[in-house]
This record gives C-alpha cells, sequence and structure tokens, in this order.
C-alpha cells in the first residue's frame, strides 16, 4: 500500500493545460466571471505552466473580492498593484497609448451590451506564446466583479 515513488509531491488538482486551470478556478471564485473570449484565449494557449495561471487566476479572485468590498463600503482596498505583488504577481492597470491607438480594439470586449476596457491585466514569462501568458480583464462596479476576457497569448503591443 505505499504510494509510488515520486507522486507524492503532485497536486492532484494541478492544471495540465491553461483551459484546465481557467476551469478549475472558475468552480470556486466568487468575484470572477470569465467571459466566453477568456475559454477561447485558454483553449488556444500553449503556455508549459498552467499551474501559474491558476495562481495568477486565484490571486485575481482574492484581489477582486479585496476591491468588491471596497466598492461596496465606499473604502480604498490601497494599491492594486501592490495587492498583487503581495501575492507574487504584477498588475498593470493600462497598456500604452501606442498599443491602445494601434491596436485597442484587442483590449475591449463586449458585455451587456457595453465596450469594456480589457487594459487590466497580470503578464507571465516573455518572448514565445509557450513561455508568455497574460490575463485581462475588466472591473465591473455594477456587478462587483472581474470580468475575465482573455487568458492566453500576449497582445499585440510594440513589443510584439
Amino acid at each position: 500500500t505505499s504510494e509510488p515513488q515520486g507522486l507524492g509531491t503532485l497536486e492532484p488538482s494541478a492544471p495540465t493545460t491553461v483551459s484546465e486551470a481557467v476551469r478549475s478556478v472558475e468552480a470556486k471564485a466568487k468575484r470572477l466571471k470569465f467571459l466566453p473570449a477568456a475559454y477561447v484565449s485558454a483553449e488556444d494557449s500553449p503556455f508549459r505552466h498552467p499551474e501559474r495561471v491558476q495562481q495568477a487566476l486565484t490571486a485575481l479572485g482574492e484581489v477582486a473580492s479585496i476591491w468588491a468590498n471596497s466598492v461596496e463600503s465606499g473604502r480604498s482596498a490601497g494599491s492594486l498593484k501592490q495587492l498583487f505583488k503581495q501575492r507574487g504577481f504584477d498588475y498593470a492597470s493600462a497598456i500604452s497609448q501606442t498599443s491602445k491607438g494601434k491596436w485597442g480594439d484587442e483590449y475591449a470586449v463586449e458585455y451587456n451590451g457595453q465596450r469594456l476596457d480589457i487594459a487590466p491585466h497580470i503578464t507571465i514569462g516573455a518572448k514565445q506564446a509557450d513561455s508568455c501568458v497574460s490575463i485581462h480583464w475588466a472591473w465591473d462596479e455594477t456587478e462587483k466583479m472581474a470580468l475575465v476576457a482573455h487568458v492566453g497569448r500576449h497582445k499585440s503591443n510594440t513589443k510584439t
């Protein structure tokens, strides 16, 4: 009845694809809503570290809860950048003006008849699609949720 050697360190819930990471976090996150485009981009992502995506989405869920509580209470949540940094991720609330001018449509999504800015993001890694992933969302003050619109390949910018 001994465990096979080396298997004891694997978490049974560790995702093997970016798409699995999205589905596993979606099942638990109370303040995240995944839009159809998030599933499409996750399905298309060859990123080799889906467990990091799972950690980033979990961090986003935690920060979204803190943010939602601040919206409800009218008290500041503090720096979102700092909240993400405490969880091991670099957060950017915007994209460059150049990227916005050239590829603005990539950083917007339609939701409930509104055009939402999905510039807020976390990027993990760099360069190739299998070693870089970006997560983009919009903060929805009405629903008090982070509306996740993209989990996948880095979007167009001045470096791509």
